[in-house]
Parts: C-alpha cells; structure tokens; sequence
C-alpha cells in the first residue's frame, strides 16, 4: 500500500443524492491515482465506498426529505480508515442480516448484498450513531488488500 504523505486525504461533504454519489467516487478516482493504490485495493475501497453511500441515499431518509453525507479518508502507515457520516435514518449497516447466498435467486429478498460487500472487503466495520447522525467506519489494512 501505498500512502504519500504529499497527497491530501479525501474529506469533503456532499447532498445525500445520486449527484453527490456520482461526485464522491469522482473525488475518491483521484485520490486513488494521486496515491498509486493496488487497484485490488482501489477496488475495495471503491465499492465499499459506492455500497454504504448508496444506502445513504435511497435508505436514509423519509420522502421528500434532503440532506447530506460526508465522505473522509485517513492514510495511515499500515491502513486506510474510511468515515461516512450522514444526517439520514439511524441505520446500523454491522447489524444488518447475512444474506443467504445458497438460497435460490428466486426465494431472496431484495437488498443486503451490498452490505454483505462491505463486511467481507473491509478489514472491520464499526457503526455509531451520535447526536443524530450516523457514523459508518471502514478499516482497510496494508496486509490485506495486496494484489
């Protein structure tokens, strides 16, 4: 892995929308050029990146209602920690139920693959919930994420 010190870590806040997707995994494609990740790792990163956003903005909120999400990634020397905070729904993503992945396509319900994505691609996965905001963490290690 590797972490330039020269290069700044992403944190910034969009609108809990599609746009605002669209706009952090732009900001996240440069981060991840300007620190030459594995692409294994930019991968993982990405998409766990995509999932729990995803969730924000179509699961977090009640119809109508806008509101945004911040998005802040922290080099370290041995991992990547990932923040998502939100203003939306309390949502607890680590107390979501495993999918039944041997049940016929047919027989699942929808959703849960996403999460279940995260889980597996990150190292840890921590949710809290404060001052009425959720707070999502991702923990990526050095180790782990080779190609």
């Amino acid at each position: 892995m590797h972490t330039s010190a020269a290069v700044t870590p992403l944190e910034a806040t969009y609108a809990a929308s599609t746009e605002g997707l669209a706009q952090a995994l732009s900001e996240f494609d440069r981060l991840s050029a300007a620190n030459a990740w594995s692409s294994r790792l930019a991968h993982s990163l990405r998409l766990v990146l995509e999932e729990l956003i995803i969730n924000v903005v179509t699961h977090g909120r009640r119809p109508g209602d806008t509101g945004w999400f911040s998005v802040r990634f922290t080099l370290r020397h041995d991992s990547i920690v990932l923040v998502i905070e939100d203003d939306g729904l309390p949502f607890d993503p680590t107390a979501a139920p495993a999918p039944d992945l041997d049940a016929p396509l047919d027989d699942r319900p929808v959703g849960g693959l996403g999460l279940f994505l995260a889980r597996s691609l990150s190292d840890e996965l921590r949710y809290v919930r404060e001052h009425g905001m959720n707070r999502t963490t991702a923990i990526f290690l050095a180790a782990s994420h080779h190609d």
